[in-house]
């Protein structure tokens, strides 16, 4: 097997290795649609991962059985913004994506694009014959109405759109101009996103757009260009069954899966079972202990990827004590993170020594990290703050079944109690979770959450989860953290190409973050 990790030292969160286990007896998975790929977690190439017993090669099965660590809380893309993007995104596509394990920008639904000299207007040329999966064919128009839709809903990326992107006109049946209203550089990355700025057929928009933009049909229906389309998508059972779309504008050569079955299952020990018993091909997120269980299992693979995923414990910075700085800052010395790297991470955890992981070339150095255990210094800080004998209670959201969420709640619990603070757990469902977390007034005090950028940029971790117009459902500033001089770097950094200037930029924010504290690293 073949695990690469980042040494492990003070600091708190890190780049998680995703633990993806693959049955390698039954199925090969699909390629999925490029972009996807890296925001996902998705298993990593063979050649970057080895099977712990050699096995001779399967025939391809048509049914690909995956257990996953998330439920859909809808199928909407102007809306959902979690995990399950990754499922979601195989049945839409934006104009532009990823090209499979890199960041360079490829194009998807537009063929090519032509961006003008001031960098204020980018011109998308379609791809002709593109059909939605009701029938419908690609059109400027139809990309119009769902950026428009996109903006007017107002959920995930769209803050970021709304920033920048002034107007998106149809200048013929294949082209659709987008007219900035000042320079972004990133906005092609920008448009890479799975969150978001993807395309829906025109003809459901116009047949059900009523009095929520077809929200309401959209939340379980999906019409788009991508690969799958949506067979069936059952909450009460927890599962989600996407088929091959025959007439996929990529064709279909060689052996693909022709239905994927994705399920739910809350428990990571009953995804452990479920696989050794052959009931799925795949399982997301198994723990450590159960993941290390299986090494060396005929007939399983398990692959351990460096993502680009963060794991935060993210403190509502507009709510009760932690309001004060000092108190967060407490919390930051109070915590155990060489407990949460071992015992919970069996050591497969690198340090987040800051907003950015430490494989991006703009993250701030460890050494400028402060924080560690030291309790002292935690009693030290509380004392200065408006709460010096602590005596105060802070509730936490777990989502349910969980392990490292729910582990790392409780070494924070038990490392509070010597400050006399006390934290109360209650685990939810993901989409009962999301609806209380994503509203300022029904949001809790703290909250372990894993993130990922939204495009491959170092500002998009800063925007989604630090710039004051991200806050809650709008984004993912779900500690709802405001800072004014952060919001004007991260505007600057986005306007400029000059490295040095974004250099200079990007450690100031790094900094500015780091002495605020509005969550655990």
């Amino acid at each position: 097997m073949l695990l690469q990790r980042r040494p492990l030292n003070r600091g708190w969160m890190a780049i998680l290795a995703i633990l993806l286990v693959v049955s390698c007896g039954t199925v090969q998975a699909p390629e999925p649609t490029p972009g996807a790929l890296e925001l996902t977690g998705q298993a990593p190439g063979p050649t970057e991962a080895v099977q712990a017993a050699p096995t001779p090669a399967p025939a391809v099965s048509q049914v690909l059985m995956v257990a996953v660590d998330l439920d859909h809380a809808g199928l909407d893309p102007a809306v959902i913004y979690d995990i399950t993007m990754r499922n979601i995104a195989l049945m839409y596509e934006g104009l532009v994506t990823l090209k499979s394990g890199t960041t360079e920008i490829i194009p998807a639904l537009a063929e090519k694009w032509d961006i003008s000299e001031d960098g204020l207007t980018y011109t998308f040329h379609l791809r002709q014959d593109v059909k939605f999966h009701d029938g419908t064919s690609l059109t400027a128009e139809g990309v119009k109405k769902s950026f428009d839709r996109f903006m007017e809903i107002g959920k995930t990326t769209a803050w970021l759109f709304k920033d920048v992107l002034s107007e998106v006109k149809v200048v013929d049946d294949q082209t659709v101009e987008m007219t900035l209203s000042k320079p972004y550089a990133p906005f092609l990355s920008l448009l890479t996103s799975v969150a978001g700025p993807m395309v829906v057929s025109p003809t459901v928009l116009d047949e059900h757009w009523g009095d929520d933009l077809a929200q309401g049909w959209l939340f379980d229906h999906a019409i788009g260009t991508g690969p799958y389309m949506l067979e069936s998508w059952d909450p009460g059972q927890q599962t989600l069954t996407l088929v091959k779309y025959e007439e996929y504008w990529k064709g279909w050569d060689g052996e693909h899966i022709d239905k994927i079955v994705l399920r739910y299952i809350v428990e990571t020990s009953t995804r452990k079972l479920m696989l050794e018993k052959g009931e799925v091909d795949i399982a997301f997120g198994l723990n450590p202990d159960e993941t290390k269980s299986l090494e060396g299992v005929a007939g399983v693979t398990v692959y351990e990827k460096p993502a680009m995923r963060t794991f935060q414990v993210f403190l509502n910075n507009q709510k009760g004590p932690l309001q004060d700085k000092k108190v967060r800052q407490a919390l930051a010395y109070a915590m155990d993170y060489k407990a949460v790297q071992d015992n919970v991470y069996n050591g497969k955890l690198a340090p987040l020594c800051g907003a950015l992981p430490p494989t991006d070339p703009y993250s701030l150095s460890c050494e400028e990290f402060p924080y560690e255990l030291d309790m002292e210094k935690a009693k030290a800080l509380l004392a200065e703050s408006s709460y010096p004998d602590g005596g105060f209670t802070l509730e936490a959201l777990i989502m349910e079944g969980d392990f490292a969420f729910r582990k790392t709640a409780e070494i924070l619990q038990a490392q509070l109690t010597e400050l006399n603070i006390t934290l109360n757990m209650t685990e939810l469902a993901w989409a009962t979770m999301w609806e209380q977390i994503g509203a300022l007034e029904t949001a809790p005090d703290v909250a372990p959450l894993r993130n990922y950028p939204d495009f491959a940029d170092p500002s998009s971790l800063f925007a989604s989860q630090y710039a004051s117009g991200a806050w809650g459902a709008n984004g993912w500033n779900l500690s709802y953290y405001k800072n004014e001089r952060l919001d004007d770097l991260l505007g600057a950094v986005t306007e400029t190409t000059d490295e040095q200037e974004r250099v200079a930029m990007f450690e100031e924010m790094g900094r500015i973050v780091v002495d605020d504290v509005p969550n655990l690293f």
